[in-house]
């Protein structure tokens, strides 16, 4: 509860995620994607539904950048290169690639973490 307490609100969170995407250069100060990238989730539940509500809810504008993303899980991407159902939740999936699942599941920094250790090992494997 404390991390939930401390935690910067959802207008300063998408904020401060823009210019830390804007400094990467991958978006431009208005937001808007620079190159060809998306999002990686494990499911489509917190882009899809959680942010937007949230940000509607609040009355925010959720930026351009949020228009598209791969989830992993339920798109066969997962089972296209590993050749078989993405089964067991993300912790097995993670430790069925042979990484080290970290943390706590269901904490979001946590689980994007563990996400991308699936997004590096299919980069290093030769996804395309």
């Amino acid at each position: 509860q404390k991390d939930v307490d401390a935690a910067p609100t959802i207008d300063v969170a998408v904020r401060n995620y823009m210019r830390w995407l804007e400094s990467l250069d991958l978006v431009d100060s208005n937001g808007i994607r620079k190159g060809n990238w998306c999002f990686a989730t494990w499911g489509d539940v917190d882009i899809m539904s959680t942010l937007r509500q949230e940000i509607a809810f609040k009355s925010l504008n959720l930026p351009s950048c949020f228009d598209r993303w791969i989830n992993l899980k339920n798109e066969s991407i997962f089972k296209k290169h590993y050749g078989r159902e993405p089964r067991g939740g993300l912790r097995f999936c993670v430790e069925s690639i042979g990484a080290t699942w970290d943390g706590r599941a269901h904490n979001g920094l946590i689980d994007s973490f563990n996400t991308a250790k699936i997004v590096r090992d299919m980069v290093q494997t030769g996804f395309r």
